[in-house]
């Protein structure tokens, strides 16, 4: 099942329709769905699809042989087979002749643990091998820093002969609704909340079962599917895990500073900055500008607020990590019921918070005319209001100031006091009209919106929030 990859598969078809050969790079998370992408647009076209497996070199040419025998039954056989990459290649384009044909390289990066000149070896080939083809070679992996380093860096081979990229992000909120069509907007909240917009992770709950029981079943017993799937992540990427490991937890857990992540995880501050940037670069945490340091965002250096990107590995790392022994054990509901559900709030907090900012960056424009910028991050806020962000419709610039509250029943009208007050100003911004906007998980009672409407404050609930594209 492909969900909500319209603009990606869209990319991809007009490339393929191109009369010249395109070598395109194709990366993100893994569970983002990337070969469920490629496997879509492969179909009724003709293709070579190679899917790497950690094997040796020869069983993946063994492999490559075999799939050029099945794309192209009519091509004369390769007398001396795929004995390298380079041979199975030159026999690839005499197989194809002047046919457009897709070749995916699906796992690229396991490929090159294989062969490390294969970088290399395409690159040769795509100099001389495909003049006068028309090719479409799609380089897939979701190992971020070997893409990034490997492959897209100017100094790879590779960088200068690919004609495009595509980094396949994990789905929106309001796609989780085709995965859980009849769950509230709670509950889908509480889903992405807990496993992000990963595919991957979000068919694993089954939409008959309970959240919670589902929840119970896939990450808190040792037979769930997510019960080590993190620890598996990471193996396949990193040496000494255990570190990284500290350091993740230590994060989830509440330091954010690069002082008090190395003293929790009990190693030296500089060698902490140099494992977290190696996290930074494979996409699983990111540094923030901070109201302590100031920061300076994702780049390297020193100052700024780490946080964990994936929603799934910081739940994981704050309370499947710490009770894996329990859990092994089978106290998996002792774990939910005991751990998780006091904090569930203060848990969904935080990822409604994340929600409203993604609505108001990807959908305000669309629903209310008023294009956003400068949303501010989680690290940003320390005021009462939990986003700020400049609106520019046509000319006329103003302030959103917005309060998101995540709660499980409807809000009363108390809540409008706090929004009454002044938000931060910024640069650029003084004397600019505010106008107030209040997120609710679960909607607001008739007495709010009543008052909500004679101050001229806005309303967004989570239901409207989630709703599908051309549903509100």
């Amino acid at each position: 099942m492909l969900i909500n990859r319209r603009q990606e598969l869209n990319d991809l078809e007009n490339r393929f329709a191109s009369d010249l050969p395109e070598m395109l790079v194709v990366y993100g998370r893994p569970r983002t769905g990337m070969t469920t992408l490629l496997r879509r647009f492969c179909e009724n076209k003709s293709h070579l699809y190679l899917h790497a497996v950690p094997q040796t070199e020869a069983g993946h040419l063994e492999e490559l042989g075999r799939r050029i025998g099945e794309a192209f039954p009519s091509a004369p056989r390769s007398g001396a087979g795929c004995i390298s990459w380079a041979v199975g290649l030159e026999y690839l384009t005499r197989s194809a002749g002047r046919k457009k044909v897709v070749v995916v390289f699906d796992g690229f990066p396991t490929f090159c643990d294989a062969q490390v000149a294969l970088p290399s070896i395409l690159s040769t080939w795509w100099d001389g091998g495909t003049a006068g083809t028309s090719f479409m070679v799609v380089l897939c992996g979701s190992h971020l820093s070997f893409m990034k380093h490997n492959v897209l860096a100017s100094s790879s081979p590779l960088s200068r002969r690919c004609t495009g990229r595509l980094e396949l992000a994990p789905l929106e909120p309001w796609d989780v609704g085709c995965f859980f069509p009849g769950w509230n907007a709670c509950d889908r909240l509480a889903a992405f909340g807990i496993l992000g917009g990963s595919p991957g992770y979000l068919r694993c709950l089954d939409a008959d079962r309970p959240l919670f029981e589902n929840l119970v079943h896939q990450m808190l017993r040792p037979e769930g599917r997510l019960f080590r799937e993190p620890l598996v992540l990471l193996r396949q990427e990193l040496m000494n895990v255990a570190v990284y490991v500290s350091l993740l937890r230590a994060i989830a857990e509440g330091a954010i500073y690069v002082d008090s992540i190395a003293a929790q995880a009990g190693i030296a501050p500089a060698s902490a900055e140099t494992y977290l940037q190696t996290l930074i670069d494979m996409g699983i945490v990111r540094r923030e500008a901070s109201q302590r340091t100031g920061g300076n965002g994702n780049g390297r250096g020193t100052g700024g607020a780490f946080s964990i990107v994936d929603p799934m590995l910081l739940f994981w790392c704050r309370f499947v990590l710490p009770n894996q022994g329990l859990i092994e054990a089978g106290g998996g509901v002792q774990v939910m019921n005991e751990q998780i559900l006091p904090h569930w709030e203060e848990i969904m907090a935080l990822r409604f918070r994340e929600v409203c900012r993604r609505y108001v960056a990807a959908r305000w424009a669309g629903r209310f005319g008023a294009v956003p910028s400068r949303i501010t991050t989680e690290a940003e806020c320390a005021s009462a209001f939990d986003l700020v962000a400049d609106l520019d419709d046509g000319g006329w610039h103003r302030i959103l100031a917005g309060m998101c509250c995540y709660a499980t029943q409807p809000l009363g009208p108390e809540i409008l006091g706090v929004l009454a007050g002044q938000p931060p100003r910024r640069p650029g911004s003084e004397g600019a009209p505010i106008e107030r906007v209040l997120f609710g998980a679960v909607g607001f009672t008739s007495e709010l919106a009543a008052r909500a409407a004679a101050q001229g404050v806005r309303l967004i609930s989570g239901e409207e929030m989630l709703a599908a594209d051309g549903e509100s």
